[in-house]
Formats: C-alpha cells, structure tokens, sequence
C-alpha cells in the first residue's frame, strides 16, 4: 500500500516540529519544574486535551484493537523516554540515536510483514549504523550514556508501536492519541520516581501551568499527527520520513544552546540523514 502524498507531506511538517520540542520541554525546566518530571506533565496535559476531544466528538467513539492499543502505548513510551533522553542527554546525540528507528522499523517490517529486503534497507542500516559509530566513539567521553539509552530504548519503542498501529487499520486517531499519552505519562512518572524520586513538595504554579500549557498547545497536536500519520505510512518509511527532525533539532540546538558541536556530531548527522535518503529513493524508484 502506497502512502498519500499529503500523508507524507504531514508526516515530514510534523517531524520539523518535533526536532523542536526541545524547547518546550528545556523551558518548561528552566522554570522550575523538576527535569525528569517534566515529560510526566507535559503529557498529562496532552491527555487531558486529547481525551476530552475523544469523549466530546459527536461522531461516536469506535473501539481500538489489541494490536492498535498495544501499539499506542509503545508509541506514547517512545515520546515519554525520548522526553526523558532530552533532559538527561545532548540533544544532537539523543536525537540521532533515538533515529537508529528505521532500521529496527525495517527489520520488523521485513520478519512480521513479509516486506522485501532491499540493497537500499542493507545501505540503510550500514549508514545509520556508521554514523551512530562516530558520533559514540569520536566524542568527548566515548560510549553510551543516560541519554544515549533512553534515546536508544525510544527508538526501538517507536518503530515496535508505529509498527503495530500501522497493521492494526484502526482509524480512530483521537483514540490513538489519548492512549498514546496515557501510556507516556505512566512511564514518564516512572522514569522520573526510579531518577529523581518523588519531588519534594509541589511545584509551583507557573512551571506547573506552563508545563500543562505547553503538553496541551504542542505535544497534543503532535501526537495526534502522528498517530494520523502512522496509520496512513508504512513504519518503515515513516521513521524514515521522520528523520526531518534530525535537520531541525541538530540546527535549532546548535543556534539557541552551548551544547558541544565537532566533526562527530556533523559526521554523524551526515551519514545518518543518507541512510534515510538512500530508504527513500529506493522506495520511490521501486514505486516508478
């Protein structure tokens, strides 16, 4: 099945945005809510939203299949432990750790969906792979770090959940969408009580409001999208597609942050937005 064009083109704007969310989620810390909680409100707020929407629509509310609630939460995991990689760890080595994604979507998509393996998912994987090496091994401190974990766990968790809601041809995306964040804020609070603990005291209004604010007005629209466009594009060519974050977040990160920028992080970025561009010129020269 072929994706439609605007599904992509979505699929791509949404993307842009979620190389972003950074922001939202530095600010929100800056203002005083405890780092590892901040992913635990942020989607609460998105919950709060997006579960009144479901339970409003005059439309009717149609009932999710195991395999597409399965795939939910292990979406809404992704977005919480990403969250979570992004306080702990630099944003350009979480996020082009977090983009190991298409090659473990590939892989799914190959042993339980039958898709053909390519020279262009082997090319792929080779250069994802590659990049990873570098950026791992060339900078400052070399090997895995908290970030680099949480950010490797998101990836497998995203490519395991857009997999899993993609075969389920469920259509109900506000559904999607609350369960996505319900899951996320579960595991985003637990994230948060096995780092930090239990907060001393409750935060105060302002980071708590804001926090509120920013997972209703951004991270809502965001998932929403994304389970729209999960359903719509294959996993493996929506990790793929997904990977315009890594263009946004690598260059807002490196305009509005001190964090470290060397020839690893470029190498690294290089290679890695190549393995997906090497996925989807295959797919559209297999397409023609």
């Amino acid at each position: 099945m072929s994706a439609p064009r605007h599904a992509i083109t979505i699929a791509v704007l949404t993307a842009v945005l979620w190389g972003l969310w950074w922001i939202p989620i530095r600010w929100t810390e800056a203002l005083g809510l405890p780092g590892p909680w901040v992913g635990a409100v942020m989607v609460s707020g998105a919950f709060a939203l997006s579960f009144a929407l479901w339970l409003a629509r005059p439309s009717g509310r149609g009932a999710l299949s195991v395999r597409g609630s399965i795939g939910a939460m292990g979406v809404g995991a992704a977005v919480m432990t990403y969250s979570a990689a992004l306080v702990e760890g630099e944003i350009v080595r979480v996020l082009l750790i977090f983009y190991l994604a298409p090659v473990w979507a590939k892989l799914l998509e190959r042993v339980f969906m039958g898709v053909r393996w390519t020279f262009g998912s082997s090319l792929a994987l080779v250069l994802s792979f590659a990049g990873i090496m570098v950026l791992v091994g060339g900078t400052p401190g070399a090997g895995i770090r908290p970030g680099d974990g949480l950010a490797l766990v998101s990836g497998m968790a995203w490519a395991a959940g857009s997999t899993l809601v993609f075969a389920s041809g469920d259509d109900d995306t506000l559904g999607l969408t609350w369960l996505a964040c319900a899951a996320g804020a579960g595991m985003a609070a637990l994230l948060a009580a096995l780092t930090a603990g239990l907060p001393d005291g409750m935060p105060g209004a302002l980071p708590l409001a804001a926090g509120l604010g920013a997972g209703a007005l951004y991270t809502a629209p965001l998932l929403l999208l994304t389970a729209w466009s999960a359903r719509h594009v294959a996993p493996g060519l929506l990790s793929f597609l997904l990977t315009a974050e890594i263009a946004s977040g690598v260059l807002s990160s490196a305009l509005f942050t001190a964090e470290p920028f060397g020839w690893p992080h470029a190498l690294g970025t290089v290679l890695i937005a190549l393995g997906a561009a090497a996925e989807v010129i295959a797919r559209r020269r297999r397409k023609a």
